[in-house]
């Protein structure tokens, strides 16, 4: 079963192919080979349309160590910067590029729209240990991968050591923690 935008399951592993590509090269990892569904003479081509830096060069990278896929790029504005408008509208048209950044937190439209495809075949065990766990968790939904992970934002927080100090409090370790720390200082200040 193909979904709107996949022009085809060949397209689709090679698109598959290169979002791992793109992430495990933006990581500084090994990449895998991509899937040899194309010819010298007649390479498939897959066509890419993100907005990340960097993106242009893991093409080029991509394209002058394969022979038979080739990669599209398309720089398009940030989701909310027009991105995800530009997107819908090509998803409508059925003129969607074979691979797409979505921001992990606009996934869930994108899927409930019916837009994306499931990867979950090509998400293998070995694919799946070049990222951290908690970004396949992001692009997990139903038990089921619709997109390959290609970044992971550190989080941290900042406290007052001088007010925790000042109160008795103990940094915190969890976000429960935090949340109970916080709410320590509030009362004591």
């Amino acid at each position: 079963m193909s979904r709107p935008g996949f022009r085809s399951s060949r397209a689709l592993v090679g698109a598959v192919a290169f979002a791992s590509l793109a992430a495990t090269a933006a990581c500084g990892g090994p990449s895998a080979e991509a899937p040899a569904e194309g010819t010298r003479a007649h390479p498939v081509t897959v066509s890419f349309w993100a907005w990340t830096k960097g993106s242009q060069q893991v093409a080029d990278e991509f394209n002058r160590t394969h022979d038979t896929i080739k990669v599209k790029f398309e720089e398009i504005p940030s989701g909310g910067l027009g991105g995800y408008p530009k997107i819908t509208n090509a998803l409508k048209a059925g003129i969607a590029p074979d691979v797409l950044s979505i921001e992990y937190p606009s996934l869930a439209q994108f899927v409930s729209q019916g837009s994306l495809k499931d990867i979950s075949a090509y998400m293998t065990p070995d694919v799946k240990k070049k990222f951290l766990p908690q970004t396949i968790e992001l692009t997990t939904m139903g038990d089921r991968n619709w997109a390959v992970p290609s970044d992971a934002a550190p989080q941290i927080f900042y406290y007052r050591k001088d007010l925790f100090a000042k109160y008795g409090v103990e940094p915190p370790k969890t976000w429960a923690d935090f949340r109970t720390a916080a709410r320590q200082v509030e009362k004591a200040a």
